[in-house]
């Protein structure tokens, strides 16, 4: 009997209030994915960047996500998209820009990397603030400033299995 690793890992539904009935479920990324966001950060953070060298860090944070996609049910003139690249990456890039956003931001960031079995134990600090928990964690997600990044809150739920 083989282990299955990915039947492992925990899915996190994140929902949108400017798309509703839009559930975007995901994986942290695996170890390339990290590196495409630390990649997408530093060409964000870096002025000096060209318009090609930050095109390209945008689209590998967008295959990121798509690998670390478990589902959604995004639909396209009634006919489910799937959630692959290709479905992901047939998206317009404000969209993309949003979800992949808040991935990064809700699960990337937030998101503990261990199993909970794992950690050590903690006593969370968390207090109530607009209706979400905060752990204490301050997540800033300097999104690049051709499209609007949006006005939704996402919504982290964890589905763990």
């Amino acid at each position: 009997m083989a282990y299955d690793r990915h039947a492992d890992l925990t899915v996190y539904s994140l929902t949108f209030d400017e798309y509703p009935g839009l559930t975007v479920r995901v994986r942290k990324p695996g170890v390339a994915g990290v590196v495409a966001c630390a990649d997408w950060i530093s060409v964000q953070s870096d002025r000096s960047a060209g318009r090609v060298a930050r095109w390209l860090a945008q689209l590998r944070l967008f295959v990121a996500f798509a690998d670390a996609l478990a589902g959604w049910d995004l639909l396209n003139s009634g006919r489910p998209v799937p959630a692959t690249r290709e479905g992901v990456l047939a998206q317009d890039e404000a969209f993309l820009r949003v979800l992949a956003g808040a991935w990064y931001a809700n699960v990337v960031l937030a998101a503990p990397s261990r199993p909970a079995a794992e950690q050590e134990p903690t006593e969370p600090q968390r207090s109530e603030v607009d209706g979400q928990l905060d752990d204490g964690l301050a997540v800033v997600v300097n999104l690049p400033d051709e499209a609007p990044a949006g006005d939704a809150e996402p919504e982290l739920v964890d589905q763990a299995g």
